[in-house]
């Protein structure tokens, strides 16, 4: 069995409980009449320049059975999968560093979706966070996700207390933490959320609430954008 789309028209299989294109809801059809590509956010707030942010991990790029297309898939939480167009995937790979929606305005070529309102049903499937600038808005959006680092640690903690780096995998990039940010990292154990970790911090060092959320919110930001994090959504 399949569904059909009301925004883009793509035929779905009954399976997918988003559209593998433009991430409508399935639970969603038929209870709205107005088109969705009307109701962008984007068009509701006023014009800040947001920055995207994918969550996730990537399963990689599948051919199908008839070999004619391909797929990719999005683990989004623990054992769960979410299938994705060609171009769509691509859109979300390239935010897995932090975009601003003009970045990938190129990267998105359908005609009937505007990259806005995929942006809008990426966030509401939790494939993304979209930062607006404001500091207890884009904690609130991390907040319930599980940070799964994939970096380690290149310089000694105790060798500097005043710089710690962090580098990927294979050592071709790292990026410089503070020792708060370092303490955050350090953190990340693969099964606490963001909130989580914050309590961790709080309660231990006592730190200023509003100092404790500008830091892990730009620690996440640098660590995404460095590639030695990936994040998973936790909500139910």
């Amino acid at each position: 069995m399949t569904w059909r789309c009301p925004v883009c028209d793509k035929e779905n299989d009954d399976s997918n409980e988003f559209c593998i294109v433009c991430l409508f809801e399935k639970s969603n059809v038929g209870k709205s009449s107005v088109p969705v590509n009307k109701l962008s956010q984007s068009e509701k707030e006023p014009n800040r320049e947001k920055v995207i942010i994918s969550v996730g991990i990537p399963r990689g790029l599948l051919i199908n059975d008839d070999k004619s297309s391909f797929f990719g898939y999005v683990l989004t939480k623990r054992e769960e999968v979410i299938q994705l167009e060609k171009n769509t995937y691509e859109v979300w790979m390239q935010a897995l560093r932090p975009q601003k929606m003009k970045d990938l305005s190129s990267m998105w070529q359908n005609d009937k979706v505007p990259l806005e309102t995929l942006i809008d049903n990426m966030e509401r499937a939790g494939l993304v966070v979209v930062f607006s600038g404001s500091v207890d808005d884009d904690y609130m959006k991390i907040s319930k996700l599980i940070p799964i680092p994939i970096g380690m640690t290149w310089s000694s903690y105790e060798k500097d207390l005043d710089e710690v780096i962090i580098a990927s995998a294979e050592g071709a990039e790292k990026v410089v933490l503070s020792p708060p940010a370092y303490i955050f990292w350090a953190l990340c154990d693969y099964k606490s959320t963001i909130s989580e970790i914050y309590n961790k911090i709080e309660s231990t060092y006592k730190l200023e609430s509003s100092l404790l959320k500008i830091t892990i919110v730009e620690t996440f930001r640098l660590l995404m954008d460095t590639r030695v994090l990936f994040a998973l959504n936790n909500t139910k």
